[in-house]
């Protein structure tokens, strides 16, 4: 732990967190008193002294040894150190205000000959670190005069060297006020007194000038029986030979070599805070601002340096890179910019720089990487120059601060381009919250370039009409302001820009990728792309890859504007790549788990997969890839609610296969089982029953035994949503059979969940709970969320027909919490029909209205609206309507219809 201490004012301890809590007394005399004599053993004596003076108590020695210890717990043990004769406080004079302090005038007077603007700026700082007096807690104590007489005598003379340099950098315009406040308080120094003279000269006012020598005269003869000194007289005679009212001639001003922007720049107030506070640390002197071709990075540099330039005395200046081919020629760029004459060995420069303060920012560096160490040691020789680079890669050299420029947000990305738009068509009237503009904006992808190229074409193209022809975004964005680089005038020319400064290997990558329209991860890249950790850290630094979290682990991802460009390249290789995305994708489905403890983070994968899904199955030709892909997802569409299109993924792959005298049997089982829990979860019987037929044959036709008792579980469930028991009852006795023969547990407590289903409508209600228990007890033994989601939700339906509406309640919640875990959207609303049913009778019926319009909108979206729960829901319904009255019921059930799937109750 890295401790800063502040006494140039009351004592402030601090760490990386903020201030240090140290409100006792005595412990902060104690620390003072080491402070004064940091580095230096201090007596135990000496200590108490400073403690109590002249009357210590008896155990005076015990209590300094409990101040150090409470000391040492909130400073760290090895802070302050036993010796011999005491205690040490053991820190760097860099831990303490008053090296700092004492470094930046020394620092200061250094310079102030030859840089007048950096000497004031480094006395300013130093004068900045003041919060009070001197050690302000023990002002008055006999251990400190000392110290703080010598500092406070270093603070009057750093205001003075202060207030001069600002005179001779022609600074001086509020000096004359500013030093008639530091003479009331200092009102016998000479020093002031004569650089009050200078600056009420340097404003032009010479007989102010001579009425203030001779007030100074005055004040040495009343309070000290002196004559004016040397500096005073000097003062008085050149007071004496300046003509009247004539203000002195100022040096020239900083630096400020930047362009001013032709359009105003469009949201960025939080990465412009955030880079303010970057630039602010000490630390930081090379900030690297990246991103994607047409992020805005040169915008947001020139608009930072704008906003930061008052903190580098001697100035900004713009470096621009992009017509550079030769890395050599970088410093000359430099020294052009800021007016130095370059020496051929580059010393001339460096030694220029070395003296002064300066704020550059160096536009466009990614096409030379030859230069990045140069800028580096630049950074390395001149200790107060700052750099901010910007450029489309990474330099990944000593002391750079990365800053990665994202594409604008939403609202930001809207404002732009209204505002761009009605540059361009002053009759332009749509506004931000305008659909057409948002999603335009959407398919853009945030990019500013994009999206002014967009807005261009506002005066030919209504947005509606720009939207769909945004399909290509390559051929339409082809007209930029002819002021702009080349590169920066066609979305085209700013890719090209990018993609050219790729080796081969990394472009053939990029364009591989660019079939794969959700990304990939790291294994899939290097098993189906051929792509090696290098090359995608090589173009994740170039900003042409991102890197994202889905929350199934990392995933290297494409702008749509970007992989829109990379498909450009495929050339050749798109069938290769296409069917590597394929291959990936059977690949992946055959591997998952749809069901047991693993089913989380398979579903979590899938969700980042699926765009990717959805191509392959459009791309793949093989009978025997489609209907694998589909026979793998049809649960993944079911319990994300994707009903209708995982239907029609299913019966293309079906059809298709009909066609083809080659596809697997087993693998048309499958999918002729997973056609049939999609018809049955939409409420499709007629078709569920004619797919779970086929199945079933197919299944026997194939050996496929799984298949079998999926099947069988599927004309089960059809049989209980048509009521009749017998059949349902003979059809999941059979699946039981067919899984404790093969010792499938989960699919043993799944089907003795179905036959408890079944046994509970025939009115074994105890017999039912108890089955129902039993499975409830293995997925809960064994975390599986499904089917605690499934037994809980049964169970609450057995407790809804015994009446007990606790037990409903408790259940019901059990199976919104779990079904809520995963994602089940139409379930957690068949869950939220029932606890509303509860809740009715033994808590709010508004709250009742309000799960029963969330549960409305999701069935409605996701489910079966005819489903087993209705009857629960009519119940839930027709309680609430009773209770709350038709408007109150119809206030809080629409209110629901905007809610989410959410926990029945918190989680500890």
């Amino acid at each position: 732990m890295t401790v800063e201490f502040r006494v140039l004012g009351p004592l402030d301890v601090l760490d990386s967190g903020g201030s240090l809590h140290l409100s006792a007394r005595k412990p902060r005399t104690v620390l003072l008193r080491l402070l004064v004599e940091a580095g230096s053993p201090v007596p135990a004596d000496a200590l108490a002294d400073a403690l109590w003076g002249d009357l210590p108590p008896a155990n005076a020695a015990k209590l300094v040894q409990i101040y150090v210890s409470q000391l040492r717990k909130v400073l760290g043990a090895e802070t302050i150190r036993t010796v011999s004769v005491g205690y040490l406080l053991d820190i760097t004079p860099e831990q303490l205000d008053t090296h700092r302090f004492a470094h930046l005038l020394a620092d200061g007077r250094r310079v102030a000959a030859g840089n007048a603007t950096l000497a004031a700026s480094l006395f300013r700082q130093a004068l900045d670190l003041w919060r009070g007096g001197a050690y302000a807690d023990v002002d008055g104590e006999s251990f400190a005069t000392a110290e703080i007489g010598r500092l406070e005598e270093l603070r009057a003379e750093c205001f003075e060297e202060k207030i001069a340099a600002e005179l001779a950098a022609g600074q001086g315009a509020d000096v004359p006020s500013e030093v008639a406040a530091l003479i009331n308080r200092y009102p016998l120094r000479e020093t002031l007194r004569a650089i009050q003279i200078r600056a009420l000269l340097q404003a032009g006012r010479r007989a102010d000038a001579l009425d203030a020598y001779q007030e100074a005269r005055r004040v040495l003869r009343d309070e000290l029986g002196l004559d004016p000194g040397s500096q005073l007289r000097a003062a008085h005679q050149l007071a004496l030979r300046t003509g009247p009212d004539v203000a002195s001639t100022a040096p020239p001003a900083a630096i400020r070599r930047l362009p001013e922007p032709p359009t105003p720049l469009v949201g960025r107030e939080r990465e412009l805070a955030e880079l303010q506070r970057l630039l602010s640390r000490p630390d930081v002197r090379l900030l690297t601002l990246t991103g994607a071709g047409g992020s805005g990075k040169t915008r947001l540099a020139l608009a930072l340096a704008r906003l930061a330039g008052h903190r580098y005395a001697n100035g900004i200046a713009l470096v621009e890179l992009a017509p550079l081919r030769d890395a050599a020629l970088v410093p000359s760029a430099i020294a052009e910019a800021l007016g130095v004459q370059q020496s051929a060995g580059g010393d001339s420069l460096i030694e220029w720089l070395a003296e002064r303060e300066l704020l550059l920012v160096i536009d466009n560096v990614e096409h030379l990487p030859e230069a990045f160490p140069r800028l580096a040691a630049l950074v390395a020789r001149a200790p107060r120059l700052t750099v901010v680079v910007t450029g489309r890669r990474v330099m990944h050299v000593s002391g750079e601060h990365v800053y990665p420029v994202a594409p604008l947000a939403d609202d930001a990305a809207a404002d732009l381009f209204v505002q761009r738009a009605r540059a361009a068509h002053a009759a332009f009237a749509a506004d931000r919250g305008d659909s057409d503009v948002a999603a335009i904006c959407r398919r853009l992808d945030g990019l500013p370039l994009a999206i002014e190229l967009a807005a261009a074409r506002v005066a030919t193209l209504p947005t509606k009409a720009l939207l769909e022809r945004l399909s290509s975004r390559l051929t339409v964005l082809t007209v930029g302001p002819h002021d702009l680089p080349a590169r920066q005038q066609t979305l085209r020319q700013t890719l090209e820009w990018s993609a050219n400064l790729l080796t081969p290997t990394q472009r053939t990558v990029l364009a591989r990728l660019s079939v794969f329209p959700a990304g990939c991860t790291l294994e899939c890249a290097e098993r189906f792309v051929g792509a090696d950790l290098d090359t995608l850290g090589a173009l994740v630094d170039d900003n042409l890859l991102r890197t994202v979290d889905t929350g199934s682990g990392a995933r290297f991802v494409m702008l749509e504007t970007i992989r829109e460009y990379a498909d450009t390249q495929l050339g050749p290789d798109r069938a290769a790549a296409e069917q590597a995305l394929v291959s990936y994708c059977v690949d992946l489905v055959s591997r998952v788990r749809e069901r047991g403890p693993e089913q989380p983070r398979w579903l979590a994968l899938l969700d980042a997969e699926h765009d990717n899904i959805r191509v392959a199955l459009t791309l793949a030709t093989d009978a025997d890839a489609r209907l694998a892909m589909v026979g793998g997802m049809w649960r993944y569409w079911w319990v994300r609610g994707h009903l209708h299109e995982g239907k029609t993924h299913v019966l293309a792959a079906l059809a298709g296969a009909d066609g083809s005298h080659q596809a697997d049997g087993q693998l048309r089982a499958k999918a002729l089982y997973g056609a049939a829990g999609l018809s049955w979860a939409a409420g499709s019987l007629g078709e569920a029953r004619r797919f779970a037929t086929a199945a079933s044959e197919r299944a026997r036709d194939s050996g496929n035994t799984f298949v079998l008792m999926a099947a069988n579980t599927c004309l089960g469930e059809i049989a209980m949503k048509e009521r009749d028991w017998t059949t349902a009852r003979r059809h999941h006795e059979e699946a039981l059979t067919i899984a404790r023969a093969n010792e499938w547990t989960i699919d043993i407590a799944t089907s003795e969940l179905n036959l408890a289903a079944a046994i509970m409508e025939t009115g074994d209600l105890e017999t039912a709970w108890r089955m129902l228990t039993k499975v409830l007890t293995y997925h809960r033994d064994n975390g599986i969320a499904e089917g605690i989601g499934f037994a809980s939700l049964a169970l609450g339906e057995v407790a809804y027909r015994m009446a007990d509406h606790p037990a409903m309640a408790a259940s019901f919640a059990d199976a919104l919490d779990a079904f809520a875990s995963i994602g089940f959207e139409a379930n957690a609303a068949y869950a939220m029909q029932g606890l509303a049913a509860a809740t009715v009778h033994t808590a709010d019926p508004a709250e009742a209205a309000h799960l029963l319009g969330t549960a409305a909108a999701i069935v409605e979206r996701t489910g079966d609206p005819n489903g087993a729960f209705a009857p629960i829901a009519a119940h839930a319904e027709s309680a609430a309507r009773a209770a709350l009255g038709e408007r109150r019921f119809r206030e809080a059930f629409d209110a629901g219809r905007d809610g989410r799937v959410r926990t029945a109750r918190p989680r500890h």
